[in-house]
């Protein structure tokens, strides 16, 4: 739901910004604003996967989310909550490019398809 939120805020505002990239741009765009997306999801995704694999995670009082957010970033340091953020943030910007260009091309092709004059059968 963050990433999701940052991603298509990013994308939108960038590709706003530069008018109307081509496909090369688009595929930029997407990555930039998938690393930056990751940027506010990766402390999440560290609670999350810590939580999953049953690692040691600091267990406050009352065990929600930000609650062991602020526990690890006591314990282990505020960079705690962005590890594994390098191959994350590649993985998350790779896929933001590949899913916008795709999602920009089948959009170009309805497009197409939609103005095609319907055939008459004969």
């Amino acid at each position: 739901c963050v990433w999701n939120s940052v991603y298509f805020t990013t994308f939108t505002a960038l590709k706003q910004a530069r008018g109307s990239p081509g496909r090369a741009e688009t595929l930029l765009l997407g990555f930039g604003a998938g690393v930056f997306a990751t940027c506010f999801n990766t402390p999440f995704d560290v609670v999350k996967s810590r939580m999953q694999a049953g690692v040691a995670c600091p267990k406050p009082p009352k065990p929600s989310t930000l609650d062991r957010m602020l526990a690890i970033a006591r314990e282990e340091g505020l960079l705690a909550l962005w590890k594994g953020f390098a191959a994350k943030s590649l993985r998350m910007g790779v896929g933001g490019a590949v899913g916008i260009l795709s999602f920009d091309i089948i959009c170009d092709v309805i497009r197409e398809f939609d103005h095609k004059p319907a055939r008459s059968g004969s």
